[in-house]
């Protein structure tokens, strides 16, 4: 009773004990192993159950008889076999010659009925489930091949016409079950091997993490030894750091604190910068997003009322018409400028008396619809159409397919510009703390600053873009995008959401050292000549109360610093500013 438990649990659960088999041959016999039970038991009973159909349907052919009593007395000593236990481990074995029997008996049984379709349905189930066991890929590629010889032979000893005789959508039913089978029998054998070889793999693994343990577990107690000593020599350390915290202690917190102040304050500057631009991105995502859902809705809805109809009425059309028709189709998803309402309405009218002196009658609705497409030109295409029988249902699908294709081109033109977006703000809120250089270019960062500025810039507000080649150079890219934000930001609200905006790059030689200037020009109001002096202070600001804490011009000079840069500006009251950063590279 154990040992038939534990074969069962072999069956059912495999062997999580077991040691990984050294060839992908005998992890295949182990598999067979597991199945060759169930599936001989199973083999056993079910083809004697199809010998009353067998019966009833073809009492005169004795063969298909004998065959059914061969898988099941096959399958049947199969199962038998398998509780030796010389017999189980070449099970493969086993499953080998059972499937190879399997499949070769349908095959002859199906050509007994001469190719009668449920049969033939029933060697093609057979011909795609085997596929599935374990089996050598030549052991079932010969099967299946044989199996299929002895199907076309028996119809030929039976003198069928096979081409006559036999369903043509039965035999592209075995055409196809023969070429998945060939295909799939690859796939699944390419993909038992790899999980194979991923699972010997893992118990190499496991085996060496075993070792390591085994390995790290003497070095802990070499360790051990040593830790009374070590603890000694941390005591005396201990006592010598002891000393130096007390000296340092002072000139420690006092630099911290001046570190974490000065942190809070940049890093408020950057928050406040982030908050004004959150309305402008969430308008500039929004938008297209609004673009594509009543898109999606008017695409949904159209669909659902067009495809259950629209096989019937591409039947109703004959072959000249259908392509008339796919050619309208075409043209008017084609059409981007489509007409204002009283552009339509003069077009409707003028081709209304035009179809009406062609002799159409009852063209108005016809005439809506074309208007609306924009196709009133396509005077060919529209006498073709209007002289079929079912012309309305005719112009009203074509109006719904195009209006399909046109609302899928809007949820793609929103998509990009969502995209490009999202993109530009992943560029600004990306963090680099590393004092390391990286990689900047500077176009590409002013690009991105007015991408976020978009939706305050396109109010009112014209950017001219005079942007030279830069090359890439070296530099703090995070913090030259806070430096094109302070600045952009400056000049939009020197200008009040109106005028023009001029941000340029070029490179420059001075001294024989290649540089980059950027200037972002203004046609605000200016800065007083008063104040001039005192722009890059830290605190110093001209806005209100909660519109600035007077750290983005502060912050701005230490970054080009940074850079070994210069900044410096023009201005005129009246006219506007100009603000000039200069950048070796």
């Amino acid at each position: 009773m154990n040992k038939l438990k534990t074969v069962l649990r072999l069956i059912v659960y495999g062997d999580d004990n077991r040691q990984y088999p050294d060839t992908y041959f005998e992890e295949q016999s182990y598999q067979c192993a597991r199945l060759l039970p169930l599936v001989s038991l199973v083999f056993s009973f079910i083809w004697i159950g199809y010998i009353p159909l067998d019966a009833e349907l073809y009492p005169n052919v004795d063969g298909i008889f004998y065959l059914r009593i061969g898988l099941s007395v096959v399958s049947f000593i199969a199962f038998g076999l398998y509780w030796i236990p010389f017999f189980r481990k070449k099970a493969i074995y086993l499953m080998s010659v059972l499937g190879a029997y399997a499949l070769i008996s349908t095959a002859i049984i199906t050509g007994l009925t001469r190719g009668n379709p449920s049969y033939m349905g029933g060697y093609c189930m057979v011909l795609v489930a085997s596929l599935f066991v374990p089996l050598r890929i030549y052991v079932y590629y010969l099967a299946l091949t044989l199996s299929v010889i002895c199907f076309f032979i028996t119809l030929l000893l039976l003198e069928v016409n096979i081409m006559q005789d036999i369903s043509k959508y039965s035999l592209n039913d075995l055409v196809s079950a023969i070429i998945l089978a060939f295909v799939f029998a690859f796939l699944v054998d390419r993909d038992r091997h790899s999980y194979y070889k991923k699972s010997k793999d893992r118990e190499q693994q496991r085996k060496k993490i075993q070792i390591q343990t085994l390995t790290i577990q003497e070095s802990n107690k070499v360790l051990q030894l040593s830790e009374e000593e070590l603890k000694r020599n941390l005591e005396e350390l201990k006592a010598t750091q002891e000393q130096l915290k007390k000296q340092k202690t002072e000139v420690e917190n006092a630099y911290k604190e001046l570190q974490f102040t000065q942190e809070q304050l940049i890093q408020s500057e950057k928050l406040a910068s982030l908050g004004q631009l959150i309305a402008n991105i969430a308008h500039e995502i929004n938008t297209p997003l609004g673009a594509i859902r009543s898109s999606a809705d008017s695409i949904e809805n159209i669909l659902l009322e067009t495809l259950p109809n629209l096989s019937n009425f591409l039947k109703k059309l004959d072959d000249n018409t259908v392509a008339v028709f796919n050619e309208f189709v075409e043209k008017s998803s084609q059409k981007t400028d489509l007409l204002s309402t009283r552009e339509q309405r003069i077009v409707k009218y003028e081709l209304i008396d035009e179809l009406e002196n062609l002799g159409f009658e009852n063209v108005e609705e016809y005439a809506d619809l074309i208007a609306d497409l924009n196709m009133h030109e396509e005077k060919k295409l529209i006498k073709i159409l209007l002289q079929t029988q079912n012309k309305e249902e005719v112009f009203e699908t074509a109006y719904q397919l195009s209006t399909v294709i046109r609302s899928n081109q809007t949820i793609k033109e929103a998509t990009k510009r969502a995209a490009k977006t999202v993109f530009a703000l992943k560029n600004f809120a990306r963090q680099d703390h590393s004092e390391e250089k990286s990689n900047v270019d500077i176009n590409q960062s002013l690009e991105t600053t007015l991408i976020l500025y978009h939706n305050q810039i396109k109010q009112g507000i014209d950017i001219n873009r005079i942007l030279d080649y830069v090359p890439i150079f070296l530099g703090y890219p995070d913090e030259l995008m806070q430096v094109w934000t302070n600045l952009i930001h400056n000049a939009i609200q020197a200008m009040k959401g109106k005028g023009e905006l001029i941000v340029s790059t070029k490179t420059i030689e001075k001294q024989g050292n290649k540089m980059v200037l950027v200037s972002i020009q203004d046609t605000g109001s200016g800065i007083p000549i008063k104040i001039q002096d005192r722009v890059f202070d830290a605190f110093f600001t001209t806005k209100p109360i909660g519109e600035g804490s007077g750290l983005g011009l502060d912050i701005t000079r230490k970054i080009i610093d940074k850079h070994d840069g210069k900044i410096w500006f023009e201005t005129q009251e009246g006219i506007g500013t100009t603000f000039f950063i200069e950048i070796p590279i």
